[in-house]
This record gives C-alpha cells, structure tokens and sequence, in this order.
C-alpha cells in the first residue's frame, strides 16, 4: 500500500500469445456491452462479402473526397447496421471525437 491506498500493478502483455488471451478476455467481458457494435461490424463485412455494399477501397470519402478506408455507422440500431458512409480515416476519427468537419 502507498499512503493507505492499494496498488494495483498490471503486467502489459508483451508476446503474441499474451496479446491474443488479453484480447480475448477483453472481448468476453465487454460483448455484452458492445452487442451492437459488433453487431453492426458483422452487419457490414457480411454485406461486403455479399456484394451488397462496396469493397471500401474502391469507395472515396463522403466529406473530402479521398481514398475512403472505413464505413462509419451513423446508429448500431439494427435496423440501420448496413446504413452507412465511406469515410478516410482522419474524417472518420474527426467525426468520433466530434469535431466539425463537413465542407
């Protein structure tokens, strides 16, 4: 203990093996808060395989007209996991952290 308080020291996963068990267990304690999402990512990539949406690389970003690189979901409703827009990946961390982009 330090002044009373409990330290609490977490080793970080260095090997690849200690990578995969530490993502898993991330995945498996938070799945159930993140049903959605993944739901939604599942909704897309079948899509995709399906040829009902693009490949995203042959699509160009929605707000600047670049190379897109990832289909932003605007709702992880399920009725809307397929609704969604091509962006680059510096619109799409802009629109994740707010940021007013649109021209």
């Amino acid at each position: 203990t330090d002044n009373g308080h409990s330290i609490i020291t977490k080793r970080v996963p260095k090997t690849h093996d200690e990578i995969t068990r530490y993502f898993r267990e991330y995945y498996h304690n938070h799945k159930a808060d993140q049903a959605e999402v993944y739901g939604a990512r599942r909704a897309v990539n079948s899509a995709v395989a399906s040829n009902a949406l693009p490949r995203i690389f042959t699509q160009v970003c929605w707000l600047c007209g670049s190379r897109a690189q990832h289909y932003h979901h605007w709702s992880y409703l399920p009725e809307h996991w397929t609704d969604v827009i091509p962006l680059c990946a510096t619109c799409h961390k802009a629109v994740h952290i707010g940021k007013d982009i649109i021209p």
